[in-house]
């Protein structure tokens, strides 16, 4: 089994009752680890998901993904899915989360 590291930049805004900084914690220890160790070998990799993932977690209003790539693959704009091949399974990679710059009346997600 080759394990195939995701690296993610996020951009979110955290609900105004919590701190920018402890929904980050939660998200890179809680939230993306259990997500990652939930895939299995072989299968695709949807963007939707792993938004699905971190949004799910508590004091996210919203979030956008700046990046989604295999570590050693050039950023860019995030692809709708990542696949795999049957002996590769993704584990995750580099994370950056910073806090979204656009205004909070913007729709989530």
């Amino acid at each position: 089994m080759t394990k195939v590291p995701i690296d993610i930049i996020l951009l979110i805004r955290p609900l105004s009752m919590y701190r920018f900084e402890n929904v980050v914690e939660r998200i890179s220890k809680v939230s993306l680890p259990r997500f990652f160790g939930s895939l299995q070998p072989g299968n695709s990799l949807w963007q939707s998901e792993v938004l699905l993932a971190v949004a799910c977690t508590p004091g996210v209003r919203n979030t956008r993904l700046v990046r989604l790539s295999r570590g050693s693959g050039a950023g860019g704009i995030p692809p709708e899915k990542l696949d795999f091949e049957p002996d590769e399974i993704p584990t995750l990679g580099e994370v950056e989360i910073t806090e979204d710059p656009t205004l909070q009346s913007q729709a989530p997600f």
